[in-house]
């Protein structure tokens, strides 16, 4: 009968396959170092974030919170820092009411001791000194006390 024979060389397959393998774990790995090194620098930038604002609720406002990244973090401190600048400016303003507020009170009470203290001065004469007084000393007393009322 006839037969037939085929010969098959699997030298390079098996080489082949091995160079597929090989490049397939280069590729993992390179691909998980890429990533591992992206997660620690986004990693790092989110500790210094986290120091920066933990210096500023330790109540060092005047520490300001930068960062050079255009990222969101970097987004993320801006928005921070832009929110101790309003802090630090609404603490201003309101330390001007404060003392806007202390001035008005103490110009009111300036204003209102003044006469006052007249008065009481005047009524000390008339009431202690009413026996010695003249009737044009009591007159003009009585005249000075109508016009500070």
């Amino acid at each position: 009968g006839i037969h037939s024979v085929a010969v098959v060389d699997s030298s390079l397959s098996t080489a082949t396959d091995a160079i597929i393998i090989i490049g397939v774990i280069t590729a993992m790995l390179t691909f998980f170092l890429v990533l591992l090194l992206y997660y620690h620098n986004q990693a790092r930038a989110i500790v210094s974030l986290s120091r920066e604002v933990e210096t500023v609720s330790g109540g060092n406002l005047t520490a300001a919170i930068g960062s050079d990244r255009g990222d969101e973090i970097g987004m993320l401190a801006c928005d921070v820092d832009a929110m101790r600048d309003t802090i630090l400016r609404k603490m201003a303003e309101e330390k001007q009411a404060w003392q806007a507020n202390s001035d008005l009170l103490t110009s009111m009470t300036h204003d209102i001791r003044t006469p006052l203290t007249t008065l009481l001065g005047y009524m000390e004469l008339l009431s202690a000194d009413s026996e010695n007084l003249t009737p044009e000393q009591e007159a003009r007393l009585q005249g000075l006390l109508e016009t500070e009322i």
